[in-house]
């Protein structure tokens, strides 16, 4: 069954709404960081943030096109129900993460706080969503217990003396990395796709960047 919620005649899905509302809550999130470690009350850094979560989104959408241009030819549709995969998402974090750093060095000028801020947002955002979406569509508890593991990620920030430190975004990285690998292989047990193994190589990456930081401070 497709949730929507219906306002006259203007059909809103459920699933979209749960989106925004993460979105919006790690913009607060990100928000109570940037007060607590910069001092800076303007909301520059978290809209940027919201409008580079955007540009991945778009483009990951959008980049459908450049995969599968015939079928969109003719059938143009397909934008709205398929994506560019795995290639399209990292073309648009890639294009959205230099937009986010483009736009906040105005605002902040150490590009680390900056980093490490963002990726708390993102995963406060996902942690929220998951939470979300499993309380109102109560379709796997499991679902809850994965976004509070998320959300306790994202915490973990407020609790640093600074952000200037970036080895802590790359712990955080290999237990989120973890966490979604985890949650993945319990959910499709029959078979291992493609973003499995992609998740993992990212994961092997930054802990081998995170255990030569380390044994180079030794």
């Amino acid at each position: 069954m497709y949730h929507v919620l219906q306002i006259g005649p203007i059909s809103l899905p459920l699933k979209t709404l749960v989106i925004i509302a993460s979105a919006i809550l790690a913009m607060g999130w990100i928000y109570l960081l940037q007060i607590k470690y910069t001092s800076t009350k303007k909301w520059t850094t978290p809209i940027e943030w919201a409008y580079s979560v955007l540009w991945v989104v778009i483009i990951w959408k959008v980049s459908y096109v450049l995969i599968h241009p015939i079928e969109t030819i003719h059938y143009p549709l397909r934008l709205i129900y398929f994506d560019g995969g795995i290639l399209g998402l990292v073309i648009g974090i890639v294009i959205g993460g230099y937009s986010f750093y483009k736009s906040t060095s105005n605002v902040l000028s150490l590009f680390t706080p900056r980093l490490q801020m963002g990726i708390s947002g993102l995963l406060f955002w996902f942690g929220t969503y998951s939470m979300l979406y499993s309380l109102i569509f109560t379709i796997h508890y499991l679902h809850a217990l994965i976004g509070m593991y998320f959300i306790l990620t994202a915490l973990t920030y407020w609790y640093r003396t600074s952000l200037n430190d970036i080895q802590h975004s790359l712990r955080v990285l290999q237990w989120g990395s973890a966490g979604w690998i985890t949650s993945q292989l319990f959910f499709n047990s029959q078979e291992i796709d493609m973003k499995i193994w992609i998740v993992f190589i990212i994961w092997s990456v930054i802990f081998f960047i995170d255990f030569k930081l380390s044994h180079r401070r030794k």
